[in-house]
């Protein structure tokens, strides 16, 4: 998912949250703005899979997993920049 696609989810499924999200030079979230993001977007996944909405419940899940994977990819880059320097 597009950094967009997920600001959209955001602001439709949590939009009390968004300010953890948009820093509003389109970074995606890091660290624990991240987890609060990931964790707040499986329990609206849950929610509405428990109310049979199955496609809000897709949206959700998947942003939440847009989410992890950005964190991780770079959590590994930086990890990676440091090996080169050594």
């Amino acid at each position: 998912m597009t950094f967009m696609e997920v600001d959209g989810i955001i602001r439709k499924y949590i939009p009390n949250l968004i300010t953890y999200f948009a820093d509003f030079w389109s970074r995606w979230p890091e660290g624990r703005n991240a987890v609060i993001l990931s964790d707040a977007l499986k329990m609206q996944a849950a929610y509405w899979k428990n109310a049979g909405k199955i496609n809000n419940a897709d949206e959700c899940s998947k942003a939440a997993t847009a989410i992890v994977d950005h964190a991780n990819t770079k959590v590994k880059t930086e990890d990676i920049r440091k090996k080169e320097m050594v």
